[in-house]
């Protein structure tokens, strides 16, 4: 018996609807803390993608001045 209660508890926990979703999805979509959710979400993508764009911009840089700086490397490879 133990062994068919510890099979089926954790099919039950998994299977009831409150397991679906978290409380903000789960609750009212205009309500000020899914609002923030959604905005934490949007500046947290903002500011991975701008570190990300400044990334590509350095090496971009950096690459353009070393083949400037060192033609002769180029030549040679």
């Amino acid at each position: 018996m133990k062994k068919i209660l510890s099979l089926l508890l954790p099919w039950l926990v998994l299977n009831s609807p409150a397991a679906f979703a978290c409380s903000v999805c789960f609750g009212d979509p205009n309500s000020n803390m899914s609002k923030g959710v959604t905005a934490a979400v949007i500046l947290l993508l903002a500011v991975i993608g701008g570190v990300l764009a400044a990334l590509g911009i350095i090496i971009v840089r950096w690459s353009r001045r070393a083949r400037k700086l060192y033609p002769a490397l180029e030549e040679n490879l």
